[in-house]
């Protein structure tokens, strides 16, 4: 059997990228990330205007709704000094 040329481990033809193997994990450098954004921005930024306007659109269609809670907590004990013998 020919040695492998992708991994030694693992007999067969050699590897290609993105080709999935038990046990090897593949994780491209967060640059080809960033290019792969920058190459495709005009797309990127479509994709954001248009979840934009989309949003903006159905929310202003909508029937604004407000509510609101409120506690009014009365003392009823009198304090002292003010009513009484102390008054005047």
């Amino acid at each position: 059997m020919p040695p492998s040329f992708g991994n030694p481990q693992v007999p067969g033809p050699p590897l290609l990228p993105g080709t999935l193997v038990p046990g090897l994990t593949f994780r491209p450098p967060a640059r080809s990330h960033f290019q792969s954004i920058w190459r495709h921005r005009w797309r990127v930024i479509s994709v954001i205007a248009i979840a934009l306007g989309l949003t903006y659109g159905v929310s202003s269609l909508m029937t604004p709704m407000y509510e609101a809670t409120a506690t009014v907590d009365i003392d009823v004990r009198m304090p002292s000094g003010i009513l009484g013998s102390d008054a005047c």
